[in-house]
């Protein structure tokens, strides 16, 4: 389409490529992914029609907006707004500064709160899939897995999620789940931000499941109940829980409980988006930072 000029390239994900862009109507910058057809004649991939149809639906802040759509050389391109940097890069340059991570861990859970009040589920929450703009906005990002819930209780896809994100009960093979498992994912992408390093980072879903077991404890019936009928349940030696005061030392009281409640076993008494929006973390000081004050930080580190 004329309307849009390459301007740089941005990166290559599952199905195509994304590029940044001058959309010449607006004079603004704007990213455009570009959408392989899988075959031709065949149509493009499922799940690239599903994050189109969620994306013409979620309409947030803290969720990357679609603008527009468009057709050229067999390929169906996505025209989402600009956001320059991922959050797994910022990461490990990012500063011990709890109202930064207060406010960057606020604009995540308001998205995934609006996602989880609309009925989407996100499915693979992880650092590499929220990105931050210049102006300090957190953006939820790629709705490829994202799958809308009409029945909690209905049978879903298995196989979904990033491996270091994965909640037990998935890593246990259910297919019965519902938005606690985005909830984990939010724990890990919170334990990353205060340490600055992946949290739990397995090779294969027995040593991920080794590795949350040997820094929560090994989860016992009374604590999860019906943990030992899921698919794949097998048991695992008995592993005391490590002290998160210990693991996160400059870590603040609050945090060690929203975290811990984050990181509950038993899925339904996970806590959700909205109750850790509302949690003494955020309720008490330093406040969380301000999108634009974010924003000063992400610029002088880049």
């Amino acid at each position: 389409m004329e309307r849009y000029e390459k301007v740089k390239f941005l990166g290559r994900g599952t199905y195509g490529e994304v590029w940044m862009a001058l959309d010449k109507k607006t004079n603004s910058s704007v990213a455009v992914k570009q959408i392989r057809i899988v075959e031709e004649g065949e149509g493009i991939h499922f799940t690239a029609l599903r994050e189109i149809m969620i994306l013409q639906e979620l309409k947030h802040p803290n969720v990357i907006q679609l603008s527009d759509i468009f057709y050229k050389n067999s390929n169906i391109h996505l025209v989402i707004e600009l956001a320059e940097n991922a959050l797994n890069d910022l990461i490990p340059k990012l500063p011990e500064d709890e109202a930064l991570t207060k406010g960057l861990m606020k604009q995540i859970l308001e998205g995934v709160a609006y996602m989880h009040e609309n009925s989407v589920l996100h499915r693979d929450l992880k650092p590499g899939n929220l990105l931050v703009t210049k102006s300090g906005e957190v953006k939820v990002t790629d709705f490829g897995t994202a799958k809308i819930i009409c029945d909690s209780d209905a049978p879903k896809s298995t196989g979904i999620c990033t491996l270091w994100y994965q909640s037990p009960e998935l890593l246990f093979g259910t297919k019965h789940y519902g938005k606690s498992m985005d909830m984990w994912s939010v724990g890990c992408i919170f334990a990353e931000l205060l340490s600055k390093h992946p949290f739990f980072p397995g090779n294969s879903a027995i040593d991920q499941l080794s590795k949350i077991f040997n820094t929560l404890g090994t989860p016992s019936e009374d604590e999860w109940t019906g943990m030992n009928y899921l698919p794949n349940y097998l048991p695992f030696s008995a592993s005391p829980r490590i002290s998160f005061k210990r693991a996160f030392p400059k870590a603040s009281d609050s945090a060690i409980k929203l975290l811990s409640e984050l990181f509950t076993y038993n899925p339904s008494k996970r806590i959700s988006a909205q109750d850790a929006l509302e949690s003494d973390y955020f309720a008490s000081e330093p406040f969380a930072l301000s999108p634009s004050e974010i924003s000063s930080v992400i610029n002088n580190l880049t």
